[in-house]
C-alpha cells in the first residue's frame, strides 16, 4: 500500500500492471479520485466496441456511425452503467456480496482505462482503415493491409478484454469474492434476466391452458 502512495501520481501506469493492488488504495482514497470522466469516455468506447463487434458498417455509412456512437451510444451507454451497476450490487448480495452500486460504478469508471486506449487507437486507425473497421470485410486484398488490419484488430480486442479482466478483479475487491463467485456475480443480471423471462412465459402458458 505504501509503495502505491509513493507511485500515487502514476495511477494511470499501475492500473495496468498491479489493478489489485490500485483498485484498493484508490476504494481507500475514493474522495480523491473522480471517475466522472472515465465512464463518459468508457461509454464512448464500449459503444464503438459494439460498432465494431457487430460490424455495423455493413449497413450504415462512416459518418453514421461516429454520429450515432458519439452522441446517442454514450447517453444511453451511462444510463445503462447506472443500471448495471445497481443491478450487479442487487444481484451480488444474492450470493453474499455486501458492495454497493456506487462502488460497482468507480471500479468499472477504472477497469475502462485500456478501453479507452483502445477508442483512441480506433479514432486512429479511422485514417487509414476507414469504414472497414466497421465491415465484415475489407475492400482491398493487399497483404499489407489485411496484415495490418489483422494486427489492429487483435490488439483492439486484446484492450477490451483486459478492462473486463481489471472490472472483475475490482469486484473481487469491492464484494471479497473469489475469481468465479466475482465472474458469477457479474453475470447475475443476464441470468436474473432470463430467469424472468422464462417464468413470465410459463405464467402465459399457464395461463392460457386454463382459460
Amino acid at each position: 500500500m505504501e509503495e502505491l502512495e509513493v507511485k500515487n501520481n502514476q495511477i494511470l501506469k499501475n492500473i495496468w500492471f498491479q489493478p489489485s493492488k490500485t483498485l484498493r488504495y484508490m476504494l481507500m482514497h475514493k474522495s480523491k479520485y473522480n471517475a466522472g470522466l472515465l465512464m463518459l469516455l468508457g461509454a464512448i468506447a464500449y459503444s464503438f466496441y459494439k460498432a465494431v463487434d457487430k460490424n455495423v458498417g455493413d449497413e450504415s455509412s462512416l459518418y453514421n456511425i461516429l454520429f450515432i456512437r458519439s452522441l446517442i451510444g454514450t447517453v444511453v451507454g451511462v444510463i445503462s452503467f447506472y443500471i448495471f451497476s445497481a443491478l450487479l450490487s442487487v444481484t451480488g448480495k444474492w450470493i453474499g456480496g455486501k458492495a454497493e452500486d456506487n462502488d460497482f460504478r468507480f471500479v468499472l469508471s477504472w477497469s475502462f482505462i485500456p478501453a479507452i486506449v483502445g477508442l483512441f487507437l480506433l479514432l486512429l486507425s479511422l485514417f487509414i482503415f476507414g469504414n472497414d473497421i466497421f465491415s465484415s470485410e475489407i475492400e482491398t486484398d493487399e497483404t499489407w493491409y489485411e496484415w495490418l488490419y489483422s494486427a489492429f484488430l487483435v490488439v483492439y480486442f486484446v484492450l477490451n478484454f483486459w478492462s473486463l479482466v481489471i472490472f472483475i478483479k475490482g469486484i473481487k475487491i469491492i464484494q471479497n469474492f473469489s475469481t468465479l463467485k466475482s465472474i458469477v456475480n457479474l453475470l447475475m443480471p443476464a441470468i436474473a434476466f432470463i430467469i424472468i423471462i422464462v417464468l413470465l412465459f410459463a405464467l402465459f402458458n399457464l395461463f392460457n391452458t386454463f382459460s
